[in-house]
């Protein structure tokens, strides 16, 4: 008990000394205050401390911080003494962010900084924890277009150490459900046909797969071909076209090759170009702007070539002249321009036509028909005959 009192007088002691100007504390280099708590601090007690007590301290302090190891900037300008000094021996304070901030590092979820170094200030200053200024292109995973602006989270959800660089693995879930087009049977490196300024536009090259895009098939909708997804899509016409082939009216496709390049053109269904006369009947005439169905009408396969299979109806209908007992072989009088003029020749018959019988309407001799119409002049002229009168030819 008389120790402690002795003690107390004598720190009072020298605190009033302190206040009087009669002591100086300033300690000789490697001294230390006697009884003061700071362990070796050689700085005056009245830099920091009034005579009134040790607490409240001086404010302001007259201790300058930028003379120790540690100068304080930023943040640190304002924090209380405490915060960093947990120990009254003041040159025991660590000059680490991370011993300091070991607490602040463990509590960061936005991003998580497992994994992260400890360096703080390899992306904070001392102003403040954000904005933080880690570079990321001093990574092996530069970032650019759309990455500069996603959350770390969202690449680094199981920390950072071991983040993989690949797209597939972060994207994997984009790739499974996208729609247009279902990328079932694509390759999973993203990078072959997107850009990291975002998922469209798309950049695939179709001209460099086994079925260049030409024609209408340029703007055509990935999924039209690729309905069953990407892998092993066909790549002739009917595969894809077997509807447009089985809907086609005009002509009806029934009995056509299934070729469907024989006819059409990369650039759309029409105008078809199949060459009719590739085939063993050449159109030429008026067959050439008829209308496919007038001949096959009951499809193509084994349509008949002779006129008459085609033109039995206008042989019938037929009136001037009336071809009852005409050749069906049509292509005897007619030409492939029309039907008339016609062309038939009477004087390739048994009776040559002369003199005024090449005027005549054919009707005049073959009123009743063509076969078997006479040859002598009264079977055709006997009205003639009978009225003539001048002279009477009577007898």
């Amino acid at each position: 008990m008389h120790m402690l009192t002795k003690t107390s007088n004598l720190r009072a002691l020298t605190l009033a000394l302190v206040a009087a100007g009669a002591l100086a504390v300033t300690p000789p280099a490697g001294a230390d205050v006697p009884g003061s708590p700071h362990g070796d601090l050689a700085i005056e007690c009245s830099d920091c401390h009034t005579v009134e007590g040790w607490t409240p301290l001086r404010e302001p302090p007259r201790f300058d911080h930028a003379t120790t190891r540690f100068p304080l900037s930023g943040a640190h300008n304002v924090t209380t003494c405490a915060d960093c000094h947990t120990s009254l021996v003041f040159d025991q304070a660590p000059d680490s962010c991370a011993t300091c901030h070991a607490g602040d590092l463990e509590g960061v979820r936005e991003p998580d900084h497992e994994g992260l170094p400890t360096t703080c200030e390899s992306c904070h200053s001392p102003s403040g924890w954000s904005p933080a200024t880690f570079d990321h292109d001093q990574t092996l995973f530069s970032l650019e277009g759309m990455h500069r602006t996603a959350d770390c989270a969202s690449c680094h959800t199981d920390g950072y150490a071991g983040t993989p660089s690949d797209c597939f693995t972060c994207h994997g879930g984009d790739f499974n459900s996208a729609a247009e087009p279902d990328h079932d049977g694509l390759s999973t490196t993203c990078e072959d046909c997107h850009s990291v300024n975002g998922w469209s536009p798309a950049n695939f090259d179709h001209n460099q797969t086994a079925f260049s895009l030409q024609g209408a098939h340029r703007v055509v909708d990935c999924q039209s071909c690729h309905a069953d997804g990407f892998a092993g899509t066909p790549t002739d016409c009917f595969s894809c076209h077997e509807s447009d082939y089985s809907a086609a009216a005009e002509p009806s496709h029934e009995g056509f090759p299934t070729t469907c390049e024989d006819c059409h053109q990369l650039s759309g269904w029409s105008p078809a170009t199949f060459d009719h006369n590739q085939t063993a009947f050449s159109l030429q005439g008026a067959h050439v702007s008829v209308d496919c169905q007038s001949c096959h009408a009951s499809g193509y396969a084994g349509t008949p070539q002779d006129c008459f299979s085609c033109h039995e109806s206008d042989y019938d209908g037929a009136a001037e002249p009336d071809h009852d007992g005409f050749p069906t072989t049509c292509e005897d009088c007619h030409q492939l321009s029309g039907w008339s003029p016609a062309n038939f020749d009477h004087n390739q018959t048994a009776f040559a036509l002369q003199g005024a019988h090449r005027a005549v309407d054919c009707q005049s001799c073959h009123a009743s028909g063509y076969a078997g119409t006479p040859q002598d002049c009264f079977s055709c002229h006997e009205s003639d005959y009978d009225g003539a009168a001048e002279p009477d030819h009577d007898g």
